[in-house]
C-alpha cells in the first residue's frame, strides 16, 4: 500500500509539471513575436532610433539613441523614457517635461516596433480625414503673441494650410514655413 501511494504521488507530481509547462511558441497572447525591432523617428534635433527587444511576449529591453538631441534635455531624457517603455509595455507612457518632441518621437517609435512585432505593417494603418476647415493656435517664436494656422481638408487630403495671424517677424516666419 505504501508503494502504491508513492507511485500515485509521483504520477500526480508528473501530471502537475506537464500542466504547468509552457509552450515554446514565440507568439504570445498579445500577438508579439519575440525578436529585436527597430524604428527611426524625427526628434527635436534629428533622428531618434528605438530598438525594442521582445522576449516571452514582453518588452525586455528598450535601447534609445538620439545623437543629435539637445544636450541636457532630449539626450538626458532617453534613459528615463527607456525605463518608462519597459514599465508600460506599450507606447502609452508619460513623456519627459521639456523634451516633448523627443518623447513623442520615442512613443511613435515604440508603437512602430510593437506593430512590427504584431505583424502589422504601416500600410495596414489608415486614417480618414473629415472634410472641413480647422484652425489652431500655438505660441510662436514671438512669445507675446500666438501663431494661428488654418487647415482645409477636402476628399481625405489637406487642400491648404494658411497662416492666419502671426506675431513673428517676416524672416523668422518665412524660414519656419519653408522648413
Amino acid at each position: 500500500m505504501n508503494k502504491l501511494m508513492k507511485v500515485m504521488a509521483s504520477l500526480l507530481l508528473c501530471l502537475s509539471l506537464v500542466a504547468c509547462s509552457s509552450s515554446s511558441d514565440t507568439t504570445t497572447e498579445n500577438n508579439w513575436t519575440d525578436g529585436t525591432y527597430t524604428s527611426t523617428q524625427m526628434g527635436f534635433g534629428g533622428e531618434v532610433t528605438v530598438e525594442l527587444v521582445i522576449s516571452g511576449g514582453s518588452i525586455t529591453e528598450a535601447n534609445l539613441t538620439g545623437d543629435n538631441e539637445t544636450e541636457g534635455v532630449g539626450k538626458v531624457a532617453l534613459p528615463t523614457l527607456s525605463e518608462s517603455i519597459i514599465e508600460a509595455q506599450s507606447g502609452e507612457f508619460d513623456g519627459v517635461s521639456g523634451a516633448t518632441i523627443t518623447s513623442d518621437a520615442v512613443k511613435a517609435g515604440v508603437v512602430d516596433c510593437i506593430n512590427q512585432a504584431a505583424g502589422v505593417s504601416s500600410e495596414d494603418v489608415t486614417a480618414t480625414l473629415a472634410d472641413g476647415t480647422y484652425t489652431a493656435s500655438a505660441w510662436s517664436f514671438a512669445t507675446n503673441k500666438q501663431l494661428t494656422v488654418e487647415v482645409v481638408i477636402a476628399d481625405n487630403a489637406m487642400e491648404s494650410i494658411t497662416v492666419v495671424d502671426s506675431g513673428d517677424t517676416e524672416i523668422i516666419l518665412n524660414t519656419a514655413i519653408e522648413y
